[in-house]
């Protein structure tokens, strides 16, 4: 288990959702704390960097699928989602 990224140092998709809500919501409801908001905007940017993986564009690629159209998340581009859309996987050819 120890050597399995997405239990120690990883964000699966539904992470990066649920930390980035977090992040988020810590900002919103402490906008004084500029301790706080520095560390919402590290988790924020962590969050955008998994953005670019291949578990979120199979999940996002997924909820198109299933939901229609995935919107563009406030820590992430557009960009980001057209490439999340672009990639293909060897193993779904």
């Amino acid at each position: 288990m120890e050597r399995n990224p997405f239990v120690t140092y990883a964000l699966a998709p539904t992470w990066v959702m649920t930390l980035a809500l977090q992040a988020e919501v810590l900002k919103r409801i402490s906008p004084d704390d500029e301790a706080m908001v520095k560390q919402a905007d590290w988790y924020l940017k962590w969050c955008e960097s998994y953005t670019e993986g291949e578990m979120f564009a199979r999940a996002v690629q997924r909820w198109d699928k299933d939901m229609g159209e995935t919107p563009t998340f406030w820590f992430t581009s557009d960009e980001a989602m057209q490439r999340a859309r672009e990639i293909s996987f060897e193993d779904e050819s």
